[in-house]
């Protein structure tokens, strides 16, 4: 269990916590934009709003205005995985507004992972990405992939779907100040 966080903490390090079951809720951080995740597993969380068990892909309608980012979700089986040593976990996703315009593609990738032959079994990777859409899209799709660099016999890249196995978004709002029925429950 983690005590007394500090509230500058940028990074934690749980490699060696090998009967971990439940990462704890860590206090909100003020500033910390960007948090990323890697542990064992195959699963999705269940706080994940929209999941898909089987792929690296979904899609979905929004519900309210306010967007301000987005908390991912990607499962990698490394046994799926072909390329050389290094991959970027990342997600593509496109935006469509209420009249049916596409927006250029946005990715948002987790990190470089420099030797995914060396993951032996599943793990989850959670990362989030914040920004700003007042008149969010309607609605958006995602796609899932680790992007594969190659470095022989001259370095090219190019994209693993299959690696992938499960994924999962979870869209982030901007609470309304003069609105605080969320915090009736």
């Amino acid at each position: 269990m983690v005590r007394d966080c500090s509230w500058n903490l940028k990074f934690l390090d749980l490699s060696n916590s090998l009967e971990l079951t439940r990462v704890p809720d860590l206090p909100t951080v003020p500033n910390l934009e960007v948090v990323k995740l890697c542990i064992f597993g195959d699963e999705v969380p269940q706080r994940m709003r929209y999941k898909n068990q089987n792929g690296s892909s979904l899609s979905f309608k929004l519900d309210q205005p306010n967007l301000i980012g987005f908390s991912f979700c990607a499962v990698c089986d490394p046994k799926k995985f072909s390329g050389d040593d290094m991959g970027d976990i990342t997600c593509e996703a496109q935006f469509i507004d209420k009249s049916g315009h596409s927006s250029e593609k946005f990715c948002f990738e987790w990190v470089t992972v420099k030797d995914v032959n060396l993951l032996c079994s599943e793990h989850v990777f959670l990362w989030n990405d914040w920004f700003l859409m007042v008149d969010g899209p309607a609605e958006v799709s995602f796609q899932f992939f680790i992007n594969r660099g190659f470095f022989e016999p001259q370095y090219h890249e190019d994209r693993d779907y299959e690696a992938i196995i499960k994924c999962g978004v979870h869209p982030m709002f901007e609470e309304d100040e003069d609105d605080e029925s969320y915090l009736k429950d």
